[in-house]
């Protein structure tokens, strides 16, 4: 996930952005959490490659992106990588790779 946001005074670096996955029976679970540290003014980016996250299922959850920050931040940009699982590539026709 990468996470690219914009500080317009020095030290607000509070800005945050996570990914939260609700059930339709109203439970929630938050599955990635990030937060802005940069305090300098100007464009800056977080980014995490090195947490595994559960199996996407949108049968029975809906998933939400929340960013919350300073009136003097700006949110530029958000990146969410998906790695399909082994199988996928195994069960499709080499014609369609």
């Amino acid at each position: 996930m990468y996470f690219n946001y914009s500080n317009e005074i020095e030290d607000p670096a509070d800005s945050y952005i996570f990914l939260r996955r609700y059930k339709y029976t109203g439970e929630f679970d938050d599955l990635i959490l990030m937060y802005g540290t940069y305090t300098g003014t100007g464009h800056h980016s977080e980014w995490s490659d090195t947490v595994s996250y559960p199996v996407i299922n949108n049968s029975d959850y809906t998933y939400v992106l929340v960013w919350g920050g300073k009136t003097q931040q700006l949110l530029c940009g958000v990146n969410l990588a998906y790695t399909p699982t082994p199988i996928y590539f195994a069960a499709l026709p080499l014609n369609k790779r």
